[in-house]
């Protein structure tokens, strides 16, 4: 990650130049560089999903249809329900899905994400006892952001013209940055405080700063 450090950067100055700002913010980082807007209804969505991660195999393809068909996903936004999206539940129920459905991209790429996370919790809530049946947010990540790479190759293919193209790889970027360099940040960041605190600092938040 350190190593490409300078291709983020790259990226970081080709956004700027494109936003046309002579100071990149942090919330400029997430605003989109495509004014495309590519929208899915949910019952879109489900058929994407379906169709593209069938390459996993039937068992894969079947659990994903179980998912999407007996109420493993809470779609619709609700008053007093938590923003964002989330792959729950326990070792002995299903892997429940949060979503916020809004037609968008993102969304649809939320649901290829977290029906990664999903599918991993319950082969692996199958084939594995209670004890081994967690795991690093570092290896959940990967059945996530696989699904994503396969939905991201599977569009690119299906591009009509250059500005869907430019919206897809726009989004594959940011998602590269949010989920590489930014997982690794975090890591970091969390063993710095850990190195700290083995050595008796006081973690106040102006030292957390």
């Amino acid at each position: 990650v350190h190593k490409y450090l300078p291709l983020l950067r790259g990226y970081m100055s080709l956004r700027q130049e494109i936003l046309g700002l002579d100071d990149l913010k942090m919330y400029d980082v997430y605003t989109p560089l495509s004014k495309l807007d590519m929208t899915y209804t949910y019952e879109d969505a489900k058929g994407k999903a379906l169709e593209v991660l069938s390459v996993f195999g039937l068992d894969y393809q079947a659990r994903v249809e179980e998912a999407l068909s007996q109420g493993w996903i809470d779609v619709a936004a609700n008053k007093g329900k938590r923003s964002g999206a989330y792959s729950g539940g326990s070792y002995d129920t299903k892997a429940f899905i949060l979503l916020n459905w809004q037609d968008t991209l993102d969304n649809l790429y939320t649901l290829v994400h977290e029906m990664g996370h999903s599918m991993h919790s319950t082969f692996t809530r199958e084939n594995q006892p209670y004890v081994y049946g967690d795991y690093s947010i570092f290896l959940s990540e990967i059945a996530s952001t696989t699904n994503e790479n396969i939905m991201t190759e599977t569009l690119l293919k299906e591009a009509k013209d250059d500005k869907e193209r430019f919206a897809l790889l726009n989004y594959y970027l940011d998602s590269f940055k949010g989920t590489v360099f930014r997982q690794t940040q975090f890591a970091e960041f969390e063993q710095a405080i850990h190195e700290a605190d083995a050595k008796g600092q006081v973690l106040t938040s102006q030292y957390l700063n």
